[in-house]
């Protein structure tokens, strides 16, 4: 986002603007504002790099008048950032910097950038935004094409609930769409989630969290559950996995795996098959890589450990528990897959001929590539019949998005989310009552934004974990139900990129009003939204010039 003021706060800057004067650098010569489809600001004029699509106005009236700089999503994937440099001669440097990559004799890197002119007319990243979506389609879209989009396009919950709901008058009036099972609801422990058992066999569910205990947890019991909601309140429902977290008060070494163990003792199953793939030497780049960890990393309450996916025990673990997920639910929908910043860290137990710590002298491995090996994986098996969505959790690289069908995200990073999902689908995170729902100009803010750029919020429900559920005093209800029908018009859209301009171009038109324009499409019905978020405007006449680009 401009200068990273893509969170929802109260510093947020409309993303499709490109500069305000405060977003860029400005002198004589050229106005520069920035957009990018990524969140992690490093410091003021820093930015960590993977789609960055920028916007440089010359004065010069030989010139074009702006353009876009991308680097393309299919360059190795390195740890980098942008800086960007005013020079006191009136012109700018715009550096793109990779680290932790090992340059080796006869080992060739390529680093690919595109440089997209936008018309004359007009001053806006669409043409960008256009070019990448088109030309890197495959990081944009989504995959389940044999899915209807309308059965998970719209709001969304993460609940351990599985009752009858109270409350029907009040859902009707949102595009609640899908339930994101909490973790412990069903698997008996962190990774193990759904265990290698007969189709007629119980088991106990996780005791850590907030989820009732169930002592007779079955395929069927968890099928009939997910029927049962689609068909009387028309609720999808999404399956718990991630990737890299395993165990509950794990004692696991380091060693080769001996292959015997009972799935009920997570220490003894990862003994007998996972115990080639624990993580017990890493760096994360977050901090710097500025030193080593050492030992099995306890990653959440239960003291759950971290695993490497690309090692031949996680890798094969990971496999059977999406195929016995696939073979044994009736009525299995897909997945959402949680924790992606887990991708931060760099491994120091193999080597995976890219990545290097110069501190330490070390050759590493970069979990980055685990990830985009996972989802592949998960791709293969799913095919076009099955959903992907991923926690982002803030971290919203576009090279590790080739195989995902959208996003159900933690964090405040709206405007991230909203252009990494231009062309799929996004719910992000709502936390608290207080969050969106104290009063209307509260409300005004939060719903309007997220129309804006078509990210759905969380649904209030009951037994939601760390996010809104409802109110006594209603205040969620009732201001949900008042743009439940605005965001139930945008469902089974897309973002409309092949176009120049939409701005507003009545009184008090430009970005300096606040007032904020979008345009969506819906292809299957040939059908197009546009939005309009008036901001510090009150009482204007506002009109909508919309311009088609080849580019």
């Amino acid at each position: 986002m401009p200068w990273g003021r893509g969170k929802d706060s109260p510093q947020w800057t409309d993303p499709l603007i490109p500069s305000d004067g405060n977003t860029g650098w400005w002198n004589d010569t050229f106005k520069m504002g920035m957009t990018m489809i990524d969140s992690k600001i490093l410091q003021n004029n820093v930015i960590s790099e993977h789609v960055c699509i920028f916007n440089v106005n010359t004065t010069n009236p030989e010139a074009v008048s702006s353009f876009s700089l991308i680097s393309s999503p299919e360059n190795v994937m390195a740890q980098g950032h942008v800086n960007i440099t005013a020079l006191p001669d009136g012109s700018g440097v715009v550096a793109f910097h990779k680290h932790f990559l090992r340059l080796q004799k006869n080992v060739p890197f390529t680093f690919k950038m595109h440089l997209v002119p936008h018309p004359m007319s007009g001053y806006s990243f669409r043409p960008g935004m256009n070019y990448v979506t088109t030309a890197y389609s495959e990081f944009f879209r989504r995959k389940n094409t044999n899915v209807k989009k309308t059965d998970y396009d719209g709001m969304g919950s993460y609940s351990w609930y599985a009752g009858n709901i109270t409350d029907p008058f009040y859902l009707d009036k949102v595009p609640y769409k899908v339930n994101w099972d909490l973790s412990g609801k069903y698997f008996p422990y962190m990774g193990m989630f759904l265990p290698p058992v007969s189709r007629n066999s119980t088991w106990v569910n996780d005791a850590y969290g907030k989820q009732e205990r169930n002592y007779s947890v079955s395929f069927d019991g968890i099928s009939n559950q997910y029927k049962r909601y689609k068909e009387r309140y028309d609720i999808t429902t999404l399956s718990y996995l991630n990737y890299f977290e395993f165990g509950e008060s794990l004692e696991c070494p380091h060693a080769a795996p001996t292959g015997e163990g009972n799935w009920n003792d997570s220490t003894a199953y990862c003994k007998g098959f996972l115990s080639d793939s624990i993580i017990t030497e890493c760096v994360n780049w977050k901090d710097g890589a500025e030193s080593i960890i050492n030992g099995p990393i306890n990653v959440n309450g239960a003291n759950s450990k971290l695993f490497d996916t690309q090692l031949p025990g996680y890798h094969n673990h990971i496999k059977n528990q999406l195929s016995i997920k696939m073979n044994n639910l009736d009525t299995f929908f897909g997945i959402a897959v949680d924790r992606t910043d887990w991708c931060a860290v760099l491994t120091l137990q193999r080597d995976d001929g890219i990545t290097y710590i110069p501190k330490f002298k070390r050759t590493a491995a970069n979990l980055q590539y685990s990830w985009l090996n996972s989802t592949g994986i998960t791709r293969e098996i799913f095919g076009q019949n099955h959903t992907l969505l991923i926690n982002t959790v803030g971290y919203t690289w576009v090279p590790m998005m080739r195989h995902v069908d959208g996003y159900f995200s933690e964090g405040h990073d709206l405007s991230a989310l909203g252009l990494l999902s231009m062309k799929s689908t996004a719910i992000l995170w709502t936390y608290t009552v207080s969050e969106c729902c104290t009063e209307d100009s509260v409300a005004d803010t939060y719903f309007q934004r997220r129309l804006h750029l078509r990210v759905f919020p969380m649904t209030p429900f009951p037994g939601n974990d760390h996010s809104i559920t409802l109110d006594d005093k209603g205040l969620a209800q009732k201001y949900y139900t008042q743009y439940g029908s605005l965001f139930a018009a945008l469902e089974g859209y897309e973002w409309s990129t092949d176009i120049l301009n939409a701005i507003s171009t009545g009184p008090g038109g430009g970005g300096g009003t606040g007032v904020c324009v979008n345009t969506f499409i819906n292809p299957e019905i040939n059908s197009t939204i546009h939005t309009v978020m008036l901001g510090k405007v009150s009482d204007t006449e506002v009109s909508i010039a919309v311009t088609k680009t080849d580019i």
